[in-house]
């Protein structure tokens, strides 16, 4: 049929087109449009985190906020906001954990994130080293939790403030990610409105994950 003629020869034009331009970024090595992809990769995780962090009505007696959820995907997000910074900065980076991402980063970009972690937390910036030396595997951690061998605990406040840390340190590093976009990143900074750690323990033949407010 015709139809069937047609989209073929479309997908044969689409499909050239990505491989010319797949080639043509391997030939030039990391771009900074492959940076500015990575980084609103980032903040589309941050977003949906926050969304997973907002509690739901299940019935008239409990709600509900899918918080292994939220922490995995506010882990990826800080993991892609410093690989972003990281293609910008044309040293890419590997693997997932946080720690070393972290240090691979130039000490402007670390001295940024830490200023405004402080600003957000009130926590100086070897209280971040420490910090993140913490959280550093949550990626892997809970994205697994199902097999989970021993106690997790994770303090919400602060992967939270890092990931929004990270996201107004990759704004400051004048690559034009900041435009036309402000609505957006004003939902992005703002704060939980309480203090939560969550808990992952192995409890008989299942693992549960326990969510409480901090005073």
């Amino acid at each position: 049929m015709q139809i069937d003629a047609d989209y073929e020869d479309l997908e044969r034009q689409v499909n050239s087109y990505l491989d010319h331009l797949i080639a043509d970024r391997k030939s030039h090595g990391w771009l900074p449009d492959q940076a500015r992809e990575c980084f609103f990769t980032a903040c589309d995780f941050l977003e949906g985190s926050k969304r997973c962090l907002t509690p739901v009505q299940v019935n008239e007696v409990s709600v509900r906020a899918p918080q292994t959820t939220a922490i995995v995907t506010l882990s990826f997000s800080c993991e892609l906001f410093i690989k972003a910074q990281l293609i910008h900065e044309k040293n890419p980076g590997m693997g997932h954990d946080l720690e070393q991402l972290f240090d691979r980063s130039k000490k402007d970009f670390q001295d940024a994130v830490s200023n405004k972690y402080l600003q957000r937390t009130n926590r100086n910036s070897k209280e971040l080293l420490s910090d993140i030396a913490a959280f550093k595997k949550s990626f892997v951690e809970w994205r697994y939790l199902y097999d989970v061998e021993k106690r997790y605990n994770i303090r919400l406040f602060l992967l939270l403030s890092f990931a929004q840390s990270l996201f107004d340190g990759c704004l400051l590093n004048d690559a034009g990610w900041n435009k036309d976009n402000e609505d957006w990143y004003e939902q992005l900074r703002s704060p939980l409105n309480h203090n939560v750690l969550v808990s992952a323990h192995e409890s008989g033949v299942q693992t549960r994950s326990v969510m409480t407010i901090e005073d």
